[in-house]
């Protein structure tokens, strides 16, 4: 079991715990495209942290050939220390605003999500792409089934 909430834990793998209390048990491939990676570095990020009890492997009830990733205890126990950390961050950071600049900050931030929200999937597809920097890697397009979470989750991850 690790020790301080964010011991040795990477950008990756923080990803990974983020993906999986989003999303839910996930396929190592539909991780590796969350996290932009090849599907062999995925699986050895997902070794390590099977390893460390982190996250769980295991066969689909449905399809016993689909095998899946979730969210173990101390990997829960992780990322929940890591968001109330950014929390109690966020909130130090916000402390030093006036509340003038804190209400005005809050008024961009509502326009931006209300902004974000209304958005179709063509519109946040190419909002994506416009930010990508190549045009291979990143680039989301357009295909049957293409869901606004793994959109919205794509561009989150670009934020970061």
């Amino acid at each position: 079991d690790r020790g301080a909430p964010d011991e040795d834990i990477n950008r990756n793998e923080m990803k990974v715990l983020h993906l999986l209390s989003e999303n839910g048990p996930s396929t190592m491939g539909q991780i590796a495209i969350q996290l932009g990676l090849a599907l062999s570095s995925t699986t050895t990020v997902a070794d390590k942290m099977v390893e460390q009890k982190l996250i769980t492997r295991y066969r689909s009830e449905e399809d016993r050939r689909v095998v899946l990733l979730g969210l173990a205890p101390g990997g829960s126990r992780i990322f929940e220390n890591a968001q109330k950390n950014r929390l109690k961050f966020t909130s130090a950071l916000l402390d030093q605003l006036s509340p003038e600049d804190q209400d005005t900050l809050i008024a961009l931030h509502r326009k931006i999500t209300e902004r974000f929200s209304s958005m179709t999937d063509t519109e946040l597809e190419n909002l994506y792409n416009a930010g990508c920097t190549s045009p291979k890697k990143g680039t989301v397009k357009s295909k049957k089934g293409t869901n606004r979470k793994k959109l919205t989750s794509k561009l989150k991850e670009r934020e970061t």
